[in-house]
């Protein structure tokens, strides 16, 4: 398995994303996997 490597804008995004999809009520894991990251990555 490779690693990932994101440019910051495509943090920025993918954490603006998770943050929207958390506040409309789905779980963190549930938009941690539609961003497909894990949920330690989100959280570290």
């Amino acid at each position: 398995m490779s690693i990932k490597r994101y440019k910051l804008e495509r943090i920025v995004t993918l954490l603006l994303q998770v943050e929207v999809e958390i506040a409309n009520g789905k779980t963190t894991p549930q938009t941690c996997k539609e961003a497909e990251i894990t949920v330690q990555t989100y959280h570290r």
